[in-house]
């Protein structure tokens, strides 16, 4: 199933509250600055494989035929 950008920017957020309990924390631990966390938590930024690999998830290309 595919993930938008949004949800996955939701599931980061969860995830960084939960196990991290801030963002300084998160980014201490996945070796990033704090504002790369903060714009992943928006959407506005892709996370990183680190994050990717911790929450279960990897990024991929999908190509599809448009009719």
């Amino acid at each position: 199933f595919p993930v938008t950008i949004e949800k996955v920017a939701e599931i980061v957020r969860i995830h960084v509250f939960m196990k991290y309990r801030s963002q300084k924390n998160a980014a201490k631990a996945w070796g990033c600055s704090q504002t790369h966390v903060n714009k992943v938590c928006l959407g506005k930024r892709k996370p990183s494989k680190y994050m990717l690999k911790e929450i279960g998830l990897e990024e991929i290309t999908v190509w599809r035929k448009v009719k």
